[in-house]
């Protein structure tokens, strides 16, 4: 699952997280490109839902080369969340509001 593109989406209201990405093998996560979404909010940024789990889940047992830019995350406990050996290059310009913890890591699956 590689060179997908998950652009102007709004995820609200689901209690799970809003985008999850997990490898099928080994590196399938590189190319991927997460930008532009309103996860735990609409597009108007007032309307938040109840705590969600984690805005952006990734999940891979190799560092992982993808982008996770401009998405505005609101209402997680986790922003950006990642499993495995996955390490995402690329994050940047990502807004973030009631958010408990910004990044985080668990090593296994």
């Amino acid at each position: 699952m590689y060179n997908n593109l998950v652009a102007g989406n709004v995820f609200n209201g689901n209690g799970h997280p809003g985008v999850v990405l997990v490898a099928g093998e080994p590196g399938d996560m590189n190319g991927n490109v997460v930008t532009g979404n309103r996860i735990g909010t609409n597009n108007s940024h007032n309307d938040a839902s109840d705590l969600h789990t984690t805005g952006v889940l990734v999940a891979d047992m190799n560092p992982v080369t993808m982008k996770v830019t401009h998405n505005f995350i609101s209402d997680n406990y986790y922003g950006i969340f990642t499993i495995g050996a996955a390490t995402v290059t690329g994050v940047r310009t990502n807004a973030f509001r009631h958010v408990t913890h910004i990044t985080g890591h668990a090593p296994t699956f």
